[in-house]
């Protein structure tokens, strides 16, 4: 299994939702280190995209991408993806609309060159408050790509693993 860069997986799954929009799902959480974790869930694959985040604007990363992971997303009601909202929808949603936020999510998600220039909404966006169940395999793969976040922040900024005298 190879590592990329996070822009690189980043951009691959970019590509693949613009071309099938339809039946992604997108999991937040942060490891046992803290570092956030990010895994996309579509029929054609997985991605693991672990981040460092050096400033609230920037950050380093790196992933993998392995086969669908069954199970992960059962009984999850909406698809993740760009849905476009008129200004009503929006000032309704702003205001706590419930209703509304079922009813746009409800709608097929658009890739990105059909949201341009509208009002859009992204999500939804699953951050469950308990661990994700990885299976054993799926821990080892986390560990493995811990460490290698790790180094990549060590290689390409050891200013931030040295101490401050």
């Amino acid at each position: 299994m190879k590592f990329r860069t996070g822009d690189e997986i980043k951009k691959e799954i970019k590509r693949k939702y613009n071309r099938d929009p339809e039946k992604w799902q997108v999991l937040f959480g942060v490891d046992e280190d803290r570092y956030p974790t990010i895994i996309f869930h579509h029929t054609s694959g997985t991605w693991i995209l672990k981040e460092f985040f050096l400033n609230p604007y920037n950050s380093i990363g790196c992933g993998v991408k392995t086969k669908p992971w069954k199970n992960l997303m059962e009984n999850i009601p909406y698809s993740f993806g760009l849905r476009t909202l008129t200004p009503e929808e929006g000032e309704k949603i702003l205001a706590g609309d419930i209703e509304v936020v079922e009813k746009v999510l409800s709608q097929s998600p658009l890739p990105f060159h059909e949201c341009e220039g509208n009002l859009t909404i992204q999500g939804p966006i699953l951050a469950p408050t308990k661990p994700i169940p990885f299976s054993t395999a799926q821990q080892k793969l986390d560990r493995k790509l811990r460490k290698e976040l790790q180094s990549l922040v060590k290689r390409k900024h050891p200013e931030l693993w040295k101490p401050y005298v």
